[in-house]
């Protein structure tokens, strides 16, 4: 498919400017292709690629789609494929996104569509781990950072945006802190039991944390961020009643899906994986801000209606 293919080539060419960028970086002259994070959970201060898209997890999440088709087509041995799929992930490597997780699980069942029929019932059920191993891993490593206990008083993590530094448990010699992510959710929870019909408004979460942090509510020396969740911030911003909207349009497009032909399902794999994969991510992402979500939206609401005959997408 065209559209498809032109989404491909433009994500190599993303994938270059950012190692292009993070080359120059180590060399000693940054730009705005790479961003500096400083004490960066797990990994200290590092630089993480981002070319054009302005974050490691929007080039991550841009080129997703790209990979896994680059990667489908190089298990059917067609030519020309392996070098712009190396170039893909090298860049996806050097953004360190925790998207990183789910795109390990996509290309990995990607692969599972290859084996032979004749093992179908225990590839189904490889498929089904595959999934809900990825959203756990995923899930679990976003609200959530386990520290040893040794690290625990000491921690680089005290005073960063990364956390507000409450202990969700301790196993062992572990202690289980909640991350920004988790912080936000409770944010939008008691935003959303405060305005439960409509909302705050759309666009209005971030205001409402100042107010949340003067109740002692939110952490002080956390920035005012968006929701950075989907759900969760659909349910503050625009209450049960858009909330609802929203899982309807998801039912909607659940139902397309339905609608396509099985023996069409390998010539879509591709983008049905990537579209389950950006709803594990949705519940730490404000994906309906994500303009190519759309573009994948609409993409598969074509296949529904216009079942591809072949492998040509």
């Amino acid at each position: 498919m065209p559209l498809l293919r032109a989404w491909q080539y433009g994500a190599v060419a993303s994938a270059l400017i950012a190692i292009g960028g993070y080359v120059f970086a180590l060399a000693g002259y940054p730009s705005q292709l790479v961003r500096l994070y400083q004490d960066y959970p797990y990994f200290g201060t590092i630089y993480r690629a981002t070319g054009l898209t302005g974050s490691g997890g929007m080039l991550m999440s841009v080129c997703f789609l790209p990979t896994l088709l680059f990667f489908k087509d190089w298990l059917a041995h067609r030519r020309g494929n392996a070098a712009p799929l190396a170039i893909l992930l090298f860049a996806l490597g050097l953004s360190a996104s925790k998207e990183l997780i789910l795109l390990g699980a996509g290309l990995l069942l990607i692969a599972l569509h290859h084996i032979p029929r004749k093992d179908s019932a225990v590839t189904a059920y490889l498929k089904n781990l595959v999934w809900a191993a990825a959203a756990l891993v995923y899930w679990t490593g976003t609200h959530l950072i386990v520290l040893p206990a040794a690290q625990y008083n000491a921690t680089y993590l005290k005073g960063t945006s990364y956390t507000g530094y409450t202990t969700a448990a301790r196993t062992g010699d572990f202690y289980w802190i909640e991350t920004t992510y988790l912080e936000l959710k409770k944010a939008a929870y008691t935003i959303a039991t405060e305005h439960p019909i409509l909302g705050v408004g759309p666009g209005q979460f971030n205001s409402e944390l100042g107010a949340l942090q003067a109740q002692d509510k939110y952490p002080t020396h956390l920035p005012l961020y968006d929701p950075h969740s989907t759900w969760f911030g659909a349910w503050a911003e625009i209450g049960f009643t858009g909330l609802s909207v929203l899982i309807f349009f998801i039912f909607i497009l659940y139902r397309f899906t339905q609608k396509i032909p099985k023996e069409t399902q390998l010539e879509i794999s591709a983008l049905l994986i990537f579209l389950g994969m950006a709803s594990i991510e949705s519940i730490s992402r404000d994906m309906m801000n994500f303009r190519h979500i759309w573009l994948a939206f609409g993409i598969l609401s074509g296949f529904s209606l216009y079942p591809p005959k072949d492998d040509s997408s």
